[in-house]
């Protein structure tokens, strides 16, 4: 029996190695033995030491059976698998034989010692092939056979032969290609991709081979690519157009490919599409949203951009429009990261163009994602941006200052009253007073109640300058766009600093109403009060009567004389004064008395004074300074501008050297004398005494040009009096033209507006527009419409003027004082001769 056996299993083995087709169409009837499976090798390719992997399973039911001897047979025929050269690893306990004989291609393992596969185990059993290279996919089977006594007798494996396909056409690799930013296997929803898909093509010829590509998303649009024939042993690329859809998420890629009788295994690959980056702008940001139509002004647009969607985005370019106007975006490009982020879109600063208006602006951006998906986005913001070019109109009161005052003074309580026309936006910038000096006293609170303003100064919250003499309310209000809206009272308020203070008193007798005191308060202004007779003592008398200069009697709270208020007042006295009585005059104000002040309420104070000739003069007061004129010689008044080098005092101009500037001057008395000094009060000149109230006086100047300080005082028996100061320049250099500069044509009316500047102040002359000409660069020449101007400024309005500006001359068509033709003269009386400036 067991020869028999042995001699079958010889008999089965040789026909295996003779064929293995031959072995699986002769092979015992399956048994229970054992049960092979092919874990590897089921699917494979042409080629050199291929692997294989074959499972065997022991199903005996004998206890202590062991399968001790397996045999593996290759479909050589079939399939043209054949045993490779490759050394065969056996599992441990087990040898190999290897069979290559023709088409007899088979591998036997033996088990040794007490080794084998028992019930309930199995063995896999792995080894390298040689595939050869059919033209088309070639089928065959596997056969395994198996012993439990070393191969005396043979059973065949359940499931053998194991089917096994060599396949020619092979799906190397699959991706998304292009644009570049999907090579990382990640895209955007909606994105025109590129997906590739690379057979090789293992035939012994070339093949026409047609490559399949599907999605995991019907979304998705796949254009299908044609056949193409590829070289045998070659690898082709097949690119496949792909437009996602709009969903995101993760897609399923699975590639394929067939041939004539050749179909390759399907390949899978995930591609993770990302939602889409997307822009919206919040309007709440857009900043500015009132705005000018003014080229001096440039405007920096901005609005905050939230960025949704899964990719990073850089945004290339944007451009803002509204009305005549756009920008471009500034600092561009701009990145935002994935996810979500807000940025702010910064433009580049621009002047606005258009007419005024509401206007909705228009945002329009191009960008890449970072999966280099273009994008392109036109985004509105409804009605946000506004050009406004009207200015509010601020009117501005006279100033409300208290009752029973025509004058102000530090400490008083000021309000400014005003109304507002226009924009109901516009904000209260600015209240305040303006003083004659030009110094502006803030407003520390001003309140405004719909188009009304209003600002109170309270007590002691104002200190005016010491020499301020006028003040009015001044108010600045700004719209929203900007414009700015200045209003200025009509009228000037006094400003009256100084007290009033009892000066000197000079006795005199020999009046109607007999001995009396001439006394003077040093006020700048008209006094009123001191009638009362209680506050006055004179030493050695009393007085009776308080009368005014004119002899009118004094009234309470009053100013006087009715027709010239001055500040004098007469004391008429009860006693007769002797010729040597000197007696001291006290005036003493009382809580509830006829108080002297002024208009401001500035109240005298209590003061004694000697009624006799110890006071020296006042400084007289300069009632005129003359020239002489440069034309016929003629006295004409010398030009007063600026201020002196001393406090309080003004600047007299001339181009007479020597002794030819004369000051008139008042507040003398018959036989006080005149004397000039300079700057330190040292004598220059004295003239002879005065023979009247009022003089005239030669002031030396010297004969160097520029500024000297000089003075005039009066002197008396007492001595010298107080110095009445003045500055002289002496000025011989004629005024020129220094610049002349043309503006941009005007948007409203076109007109240019060159603005011509001289080396001095003009202080004469009239602006005649037939004394000027307008040159253009071309030669072209045009006099002007207008002239208008001041000091050392000459605005010359020139219509339709679209040349390119060249120069100014200035040449006087005639000299008729009276048409008011004149030539222009400085301060000094320097005539401005015929002249130009610019390329003429």
């Amino acid at each position: 029996m067991y020869r028999r056996a042995f001699a079958l299993a010889v008999l089965l083995t040789s026909l295996s190695l003779l064929a293995s087709s031959v072995l699986v169409a002769v092979a015992v009837i399956p048994t229970d033995t054992a049960t092979a499976s092919l874990e590897e090798g089921g699917d494979v390719h042409p080629g050199k030491h291929q692997a294989f992997a074959v499972r065997v399973s022991g199903n005996s039911a004998l206890a202590g059976e062991r399968i001790d001897y397996v045999s593996i047979a290759l479909p050589a025929a079939t399939a043209g698998i054949t045993v490779s050269s490759a050394p065969v690893t056996p599992p441990d306990g087990w040898t190999v034989q290897l069979v290559r004989t023709g088409t007899a291609q088979a591998l036997k393992f033996h088990a040794t010692g007490d080794t084998g596969i028992a019930r309930g185990d199995s063995e896999l059993f792995t080894f390298p092939a040689d595939v050869a290279t059919p033209d088309s996919d070639r089928n065959g089977g596997i056969g395994v056979q198996v012993s439990t006594n070393g191969g005396q007798e043979i059973d065949t494996a359940e499931g053998s032969p194991l089917p096994t396909t060599v396949r020619v056409l092979e799906v190397v690799s699959q991706q998304a290609s292009a644009p570049r930013g999907v090579v990382d296997q990640s895209a955007t929803a909606g994105q025109a991709i590129t997906y590739d898909v690379a057979v090789r093509n293992h035939a012994s010829r070339a093949l026409p081979v047609q490559p399949a590509l599907t999605s995991s998303s019907d979304e998705d649009q796949i254009t299908e690519v044609p056949e193409r024939s590829v070289s045998a042993g070659a690898v082709s690329t097949f690119e496949f157009p792909v437009r996602l859809g709009d969903s995101a998420g993760t897609r399923t890629f699975t590639t394929g490919a067939t041939a004539t009788d050749s179909t390759a295994l399907t390949s899978t690959k995930e591609l993770l599409v990302q939602s889409r980056a997307l822009l919206t702008l919040t309007s709440s940001t857009f900043d500015p949203q009132y705005v000018r139509s003014d080229r001096r002004i440039s405007y920096d647009f901005g609005v905050e951009a939230r960025k949704s969607g899964d990719p990073a985005l850089t945004v290339s370019s944007c451009e803002l429009s509204f009305a005549d106007t756009s920008t471009a975006l500034s600092g561009a490009p701009l990145t935002l990261e994935p996810g979500s982020q807000t940025r702010r879109l910064a433009f580049t600063p621009t002047t606005v163009r258009g007419a005024e208006g509401t206007y909705d602006a228009t945002v329009h951006c191009n960008g890449r994602d970072d999966n280099d998906k273009p994008e392109t986005y036109d985004l509105s913001l409804s009605q946000i941006v506004t050009i406004d070019n009207t200015a509010p109109l601020v009117e501005v009161e006279e100033l409300d200052i208290p009752s029973g005052q025509d004058a102000v003074k530090n400490g008083d309580q000021i309000t400014v009253n005003g109304t507002i026309s226009g924009e109901s936006s516009s904000s209260l910038e600015a209240v305040q007073l303006r003083t004659d000096r030009g110094e502006a006293i803030e407003c520390p609170n001003p309140t405004r109640d719909g188009n009304s303003f209003e600002c109170e100064f309270a007590r002691d919250e104002i200190t005016f300058s010491p020499g301020t003499e006028a003040v009015r309310g001044e108010a600045r209000v700004v719209d929203a766009a900007g414009n700015i809206g200045e209003g200025r009272g009509d009228a000037d308020t006094v400003v009256d600093l100084r007290v009033p203070e009892l000066h000197f008193a000079e006795t005199e007798t020999g009046s109607q109403f007999g001995s009396q005191i001439r006394v003077q308060f040093a006020e700048n202004r008209v006094i009123s009060g001191g009638c009362d007779t209680a506050q006055w003592t004179v030493a050695g008398t009393h007085v009776s009567r308080v009368r005014y200069s004119d002899g009118s009697l004094c009234r309470s709270g009053q100013s006087g004389p009715e027709n010239a208020p001055d500040n004098y007042r007469i004391l008429v006295l009860s006693d007769t004064l002797g010729p040597d009585d000197e007696p001291a005059v006290t005036y003493r104000p009382s809580t509830l008395g006829d108080h002297v002040r002024d208009g401001a309420n500035n109240r005298a104070a209590r003061k004694t004074v000697n009624s006799v000739t110890s006071i020296v003069p006042q400084a007289p007061q300069i009632t005129e300074v003359t020239r002489s004129d440069h034309r016929d010689g003629e006295r004409e008044d010398a030009v007063a501008d600026g201020a002196g080098s001393k406090p309080d005092t003004t600047t007299y101009w001339t181009n007479r050297p020597g002794n030819d500037l004369r000051v008139s001057f008042a507040g003398a008395k018959a036989g006080y004398r005149v004397q000039v000094v300079d700057g330190d009060a040292k004598p220059l000149t004295t003239a002879q005494p005065v023979a009247d109230t009022s003089g005239e006086v030669a002031i030396p100047v010297g004969n160097t040009d520029g500024r000297v300080v000089r003075g005039i005082r009066l002197i008396n028996n007492a001595g010298q009096g107080a110095v009445a100061y003045f500055d002289v320049v002496l000025d011989r250099k004629a005024p020129r033209i220094d610049s002349a500069v043309a503006s941009q044509p005007s948007a409203v009316t076109g007109d240019v507006r060159i603005t011509v500047t001289f080396t001095d102040v003009l202080a004469a002359g009239r602006d005649f527009a037939s004394d000027w000409w307008v040159v253009a660069r071309s030669g072209n020449v045009t006099q002007p419409a207008s002239v208008s101007g001041s000091r050392e400024t000459r605005t010359l309005s020139v219509r339709d003027f679209d040349e390119e500006f060249g120069g100014v001359q200035y040449e006087l068509s005639q000299q008729d004082e009276d048409t008011g033709a004149m030539r222009y003269e400085d301060r000094a009386g320097n005539l401005l001769a015929n002249a130009s400036w610019g390329s003429l």
